[in-house]
């Protein structure tokens, strides 16, 4: 029993070893009629490793859930974490189960705790986006958001906010689900799903410890919503994450659940939209040469216009350059105002850093907007998300596929990505 047990932990070690080493994200154990596939979430896309034989699963399950202090006779949806250390990383585990017609799937999330916080230039903010990002610890208060999909990494972009705020003598606070990393001078709440002591009820007692600034890693709630909407309208800061598909439905949402137009108006100050993609090798990347005609062909699908896009690039970067904002004179995206070439991946089995996957890493694309008098106006109007947008670019807002398309330009990412976006 005893050597079954080692062997399990052994068979179990090398799976979560193998995780690590490949920078998977998620390792998932899906059983079906006459084997168990074993799929890694590798830079956003699924890729299949292996096959384990049904014995193994059943006693891997058994060893995850008994980490996590779950009940291993129980074959209900269970969800648990433990922390461990695999090849001396310590890792937190998110260990989720799941019955299915033939057994139970199993994911584990997988989350390097020795891992530093990447900064924003390493996320993938840079330029003008940047720059207002670096200016959020002026503000005293308001609100600030943080969306996009699922998996988008706007918990990294708000502990980076967090920081800075803390940096300047004020007292910070966040209530998060799943710490991920220890925050320099935050102070960093913990919530227990199902627990008595609800969010709103922490939410309520940092609001009578007059906390500088309060922040939320997800809304859950209209309640939640509205606490930091009051909040936020009595001279304090307010941040939080938000599920969105495009920077203007942060604040359509705002009205659909009955936040009043002339307090989002007044209280919002500045709207984060980001979205995750797999940033290609650099070592391995192919250079494709395009012609003028397939160019155009490309702008036209984006429904962006050649002149003013190639002037609106050039500003863009050369401002970045002179204020050392993320980007270096020779990664300028393209010369002699013409857009010649793309880059896409090249999935050489041989390429020692993405081991044939073609991509290493994720990157981040995005828009900042800054709340102003223009689109204050149009909040209070009610006006639609696309008017909202037009506002964006006459407030002369980054547009996401033009962030993306010039990452695209430098190489980082591939224009499959771009095209994604519309």
């Amino acid at each position: 029993m005893i050597r079954k047990k080692q062997t399990v932990i052994l068979d179990l070690n090398h799976l979560l070893s193998l995780g690590i080493k490949k920078q998977a994200s998620l390792i998932h154990l899906e059983p079906f009629d006459d084997k168990i596939l074993i799929h890694f979430r590798i830079n956003s896309e699924l890729v299949e490793i292996g096959e384990l034989d049904t014995v193994k699963l059943e006693d891997i399950r058994d060893e995850l859930l008994s980490m996590a202090g779950l009940d291993i006779f129980d074959h209900k949806p269970q969800n648990g974490s433990v922390t461990t250390k695999i090849d001396k990383t310590k890792i937190r585990l998110d260990i989720q189960t799941l019955p299915v017609i033939n057994g139970e799937k199993i994911s584990i999330a997988l989350l390097n705790l020795d891992q530093k916080l990447p900064n924003l230039s390493e996320l993938g903010f840079w330029g003008q986006n940047l720059k207002l990002l670096k200016e959020v610890d002026s503000c005293s208060r308001g609100m600030i958001i943080v969306s996009g999909l699922d998996h988008s990494s706007k918990s990294k972009t708000l502990d980076n906010l967090l920081e800075k705020i803390a940096k300047e003598n004020k007292s910070v606070s966040v209530i998060e689900t799943k710490p991920n990393i220890n925050l320099n001078k935050v102070n960093q709440l913990k919530h227990t799903v199902g627990s008595k002591v609800t969010i709103s009820m922490m939410l309520e007692a940092l609001i009578r410890q007059n906390t500088d600034a309060i922040a939320i890693d997800t809304i859950q709630s209209l309640k939640e919503l509205k606490t930091l909407v009051e909040y936020s309208s009595k001279s304090r800061l307010v941040l939080a994450t938000l599920y969105a598909k495009r920077a203007s439905e942060v604040i359509t949402k705002f009205e659909r659940i009955g936040i009043e137009p002339f307090l989002t108006s007044s209280g919002l100050k500045y709207v984060i939209f980001q979205k995750q993609v797999k940033k290609l090798c650099d070592i391995c990347r192919i250079e494709k040469l395009i012609t003028k005609k397939k160019s155009d062909d490309i702008l036209k699908e984006l429904d962006l216009n050649e002149n003013t896009l190639l002037d609106l690039i050039n500003n863009l970067e050369d401002q970045a350059i002179k204020t050392n904002l993320g980007i270096k004179d020779d990664k300028k995206s393209f010369n002699n105002h013409l857009i010649s070439r793309f880059f896409e991946a090249n999935k050489d089995e041989l390429c020692p850093k993405c081991q044939g996957t073609g991509y290493s890493g994720v990157t981040l694309i995005s828009e900042v907007i800054k709340i102003n008098p223009e689109i204050e106006k149009k909040i209070l109007t009610l006006a639609s998300e696309d008017e909202l947008e037009k506002t964006f670019l006459k407030s002369n807002v980054v547009p996401l596929k033009v962030d993306a398309l010039i990452k695209a330009l430098r190489g980082e990412i591939s224009i499959d990505e771009v095209r994604n976006l519309k």
